[in-house]
């Protein structure tokens, strides 16, 4: 077996970096505990801080249905749950350091013990990243860009004995159109593929990437509410210090149902509850709002997220 398909368990042992091309070069002093980085893709970050949310058509868990063959539009979602987006930003985190390629996951247990949940949720939630497209936040020459792809290319591969098995291909599906798994049969492998344009964004292209805390930025990300996480990676895509107008923050974010639902001041007063939350958990340094002008300012820390201009401030 290659380098590019080693079992991924070795990569999920804790502090373990395999020293990927897209790792940043780091001088370590003797006796030094250098914490490791790795690169998130800024169109990811934008991407799920708009579009994580509740999504009142989803099947739950475990009454996900069997496959209908679907087509064209039907494939297109525009929101997805917090722990989905997460698992998103871990497969990144060990796509780089399993060295780029093609990320091989022989078992399931390692991931879903860091994310705390069953190795069933996590192939539903596997199958949510790459069975569907999302609209997706990207740069090109001329500026942004909005299209819809898939977030990860996600194949689930079966041993021979299961392939005998089902030589007739009498068997029940989980999934849809573009990503499926065979209902009740163990998986032999997971091969899984970031979308080419968070690979290029790693490589510096597009929006671009921002550098970091390995294993403690997902930590973080698992113990926020679905607002506070939505800032997180909001945040975390742009520069430390950000003043931004109300009605931009809420449409980054992806509140606007909210705004009309909810109404203004509810809103607003839920924006303010997630930076709180952030800065309780010393993502963000400092924050307000100003009445007067409509204008949110926030500064984030370098304890989860090591933006370039941080390093010009020591």
């Amino acid at each position: 077996m290659s380098n590019k398909r080693k079992n991924i368990e070795e990569s999920l042992l804790p502090g373990l970096d395999n020293g990927g091309g897209y790792s940043p070069a780091k001088v370590i002093q003797p006796g030094a505990d250098v914490e490791k980085l790795h690169k998130q893709p800024r169109g990811y970050l934008k991407t799920t801080a708009k579009l994580v949310g509740k999504a009142t058509d989803e099947k739950t868990l475990f009454s996900l249905p069997e496959v209908i063959q679907d087509s064209g539009s039907n494939f297109l979602r525009e929101v997805i749950s917090r722990n989905t987006a997460i698992l998103g930003n871990y497969l990144l985190q060990l796509w780089q350091q399993n060295g780029g390629g093609e990320l091989v996951i022989n078992n399931l247990s390692p991931i879903a013990e860091i994310m705390g949940n069953s190795n069933y949720e996590i192939k539903i939630y596997l199958l949510y990243l790459g069975g569907y497209v999302y609209p997706i936040i990207d740069k090109d020459k001329d500026g942004l860009t909005l299209t819809t792809e898939q977030l990860f290319k996600i194949k689930f591969r079966y041993s021979s004995k299961v392939a005998d098995k089902y030589k007739a291909g009498n068997f029940t599906e989980i999934g849809s159109g573009l990503t499926k798994f065979i209902k009740d049969e163990p998986i032999d492998s997971i091969e899984i593929t970031p979308s080419p344009l968070f690979i290029k964004a790693l490589e510096g292209k597009g929006l671009g990437n921002v550098l970091v805390v390995n294993d403690k930025f997902i930590k973080l990300a698992l113990s926020l509410t679905d607002i506070a996480y939505k800032i997180f990676t909001y945040s975390a895509s742009n520069k430390p210090s950000q003043k931004i107008a109300e009605d931009n923050l809420v449409n980054h974010l992806g509140l606007e149902k909210q705004i009309k639902t909810q109404g203004r001041p509810r809103v607003r007063a839920t924006i303010l509850k997630g930076l709180q939350e952030l800065q309780d958990k010393e993502h963000i340094k400092s924050y307000s709002y100003e009445e007067a002008t409509g204008m949110y300012l926030f500064t984030y820390s370098d304890k989860y997220v090591r933006h370039q201009e941080l390093k010009k401030g020591k």
